[in-house]
C-alpha cells in the first residue's frame, strides 16, 4: 500500500525517502501560507537543539536520540537524522560533504528534489557499508571445489568462505 502511494510522486519510490520529501514540503508550504508559523517551527527547532535532540546542531552537547519527538517538527527532525543529517535554527538541512537545504529559501520547485536526493544517498550509504560480498552467506555447502577456477578459490578464501568439499 505504501508503495502504490508513493508510486507516481517522485523519482524513489522508497517510503523512507518520500516521507522526508513530504515532511519537508509539508512544512514548507505551511510557512509560506501563515508567514506567523516561521517563528514558531524556528522556536520549536531551537528547544530541541537546546535539549540535544539528535538531528539538530548544538555546539558542545551530546546528542541524544532518547529525546521525544513531539508533532510534526519533531518528526521531520527525526526523519532528518534517520537520513544522516541536521537541521540547524535557520531551517537548512546540513549534510556532510553535501550542499546545504534552505527550506525557507529553496524554490518549491527543487525542494524535492534536493531532499530526494539527499534520502537516497543516505540510504545508499547506509546499505554498502552493511554489505560484503557474499551478502549474508560466509558458508558455501553446494559449491564443488572442481568447479571453481583458481582466482575464485583464491577470492572466496580471501574472504573468509568455507568451501564446500564436492557436495552437489
Amino acid at each position: 500500500m505504501t508503495f502504490e502511494t508513493c508510486s507516481g510522486k517522485g523519482k524513489d519510490l522508497d517510503p523512507e525517502v518520500q516521507k522526508l520529501v513530504r515532511k519537508v514540503g509539508i512544512i514548507k508550504r505551511v510557512m509560506a501560507k501563515h508567514p506567523g508559523v516561521e517563528h514558531e517551527v524556528k522556536t520549536a527547532v531551537t528547544k530541541y537543539s537546546k535539549r540535544g535532540k539528535q538531528g539538530t546542531i548544538k555546539e558542545g552537547k551530546k546528542q541524544s536520540a532518547q529525546i521525544k519527538s513531539l508533532g510534526p517538527i519533531g518528526m521531520l527532525i527525526e526523519a532528518i537524522a534517520d537520513n544522516n543529517a541536521q537541521i540547524d535554527n535557520e531551517l537548512d538541512i546540513k549534510q556532510l560533504d553535501e550542499q546545504d537545504i534552505s527550506i525557507l529559501h529553496t524554490p518549491w520547485g527543487v525542494i524535492h528534489d534536493l531532499t530526494e536526493n539527499l534520502a537516497r544517498r543516505a540510504r545508499i550509504a547506509k546499505a554498502s557499508a552493511h554489505r560484503d560480498f557474499l551478502g549474508a552467506s560466509k558458508k558455501l555447502t553446494k559449491l564443488p571445489l572442481e568447479k571453481l577456477y583458481r582466482t575464485e578459490r583464491h577470492r572466496l578464501h580471501h574472504n573468509g568462505c568455507e568451501l564446500g568439499q564436492g557436495e552437489t
